[in-house]
């Protein structure tokens, strides 16, 4: 399956990083495809280099004209932006949380976030933990612990899906939120509330005191 389409069927999380940078891409050049000139732009993109500096080591890429590098660096201007305006939300209120996710309401099968948060609850990142069916998705503690102690979230909030349209929590998702609450309070994590978003409807054990 190409990029493009994994990412129309399955979310742009589902793809790697140079899969993402083979869409932006677009075209290959004469001496190399999309896919190979999406490998050997990829590294650079994660180098942290400042723009200056970049944009020179694009040059050197054989075949990458000015227009494609333009291209690059507008991408990774853009998401520069973003990271900045995204490191000044604080989230107070579940309907921030459904705002942000609210991509994962038209979504065919489970998908299984956690959001990352700091001591004065300022967004850190989002994470994507697990995919599943249409009426499970499978997540153990240790995955989400793992992932706020990598990025030293202080709070954390668990977010999914339910494609049936309840956004009633099931069984199971009672039993492993109880269970990820109790590992993060032994780490010194507290998590604040555990969302369940359907195609209408939300469901917080925040405010149905569930945590």
């Amino acid at each position: 399956m190409l990029p493009r389409e994994k990412l129309l069927i399955h979310g742009p999380e589902s793809l790697k990083l140079e899969e993402l940078v083979s869409i932006v891409l677009n075209t290959g050049v004469r001496e190399l495809d999309v896919f190979k000139l999406a490998h050997h732009v990829t590294p650079l993109l994660v180098s942290n280099q400042p723009t200056t500096t970049l944009k020179q080591q694009l040059k050197e890429i054989p075949g990458l004209g000015e227009a494609k590098i333009a291209q690059i660096l507008a991408v990774i201007e853009i998401a520069k932006r973003i990271k900045k305006k995204e490191a000044r939300i604080f989230i107070q209120h579940p309907q921030q949380v459904v705002k942000i996710f609210s991509f994962l309401r038209h979504r065919k099968k489970e998908y299984f976030y956690v959001h990352l948060l700091s001591a004065r609850l300022e967004h850190i990142e989002f994470k994507l933990l697990a995919k599943g069916k249409q009426s499970y998705v499978l997540i153990t503690p240790k995955d989400v612990i793992k992932t706020a102690l990598k990025y030293n979230a202080d709070r954390i909030i668990l977010v999914h899906n339910h494609p049936s349209g309840n956004p009633t929590p099931s069984e199971h998702d009672i039993k492993t939120t109880q269970a990820i609450d109790a590992l993060a309070n032994l780490l010194g994590i507290k998590l604040l509330d555990h969302i369940i978003i359907t195609k209408e409807d939300y469901y917080s054990f925040r405010a149905n005191n569930m945590l």
